[in-house]
């Protein structure tokens, strides 16, 4: 239960635009130790109840949101993960090899570039002109 209240907590920090847990604690009117031992696992009973109806408050939640929190999520980019041998990732990295391999034979049969001539500065060189 723990790690899914830490979890929708912090989700919610972040949709209402709450970076930090000390800045939820400023934003409750509480040391910031405290609201760190609630979401840090040191209290044993989470967010005492006295302090639920403020935490809605700064949440914006109703507190039924509480009793019905869901359980976490998983990675939603899991369904999309292809495994290590995939065909796909095989693939990609050939052609990664392949451009990488291209850009060296490039690169070696372009013929070196002659350092810049210096061009004389000076009266010598308004004379020249």
């Amino acid at each position: 239960m723990r790690e899914r209240l830490v979890y929708w907590v912090k989700d919610r920090m972040g949709r209402v635009g709450i970076d930090s847990l000390r800045d939820l604690a400023r934003e409750m009117g509480l040391p910031s130790t405290t609201v760190a031992r609630w979401f840090g696992g040191k209290a044993t009973g989470g967010v005492p109840l006295v302090w639920m109806g403020e935490l809605c408050r700064v949440l914006r939640v109703d507190p039924a949101w509480f009793v019905l929190l869901p359980p976490v999520p998983e990675d939603p980019s899991e369904p999309f993960a292809l495994p290590d041998q995939d065909p796909l990732l095989v693939a990609l990295a050939a052609a990664r090899l392949a451009r990488s391999e291209a850009a060296a034979v490039a690169e070696a049969a372009r013929p070196a570039e002659a350092p810049p001539q210096a061009q004389p500065r000076g009266r010598a060189a308004q004379g020249a002109r």
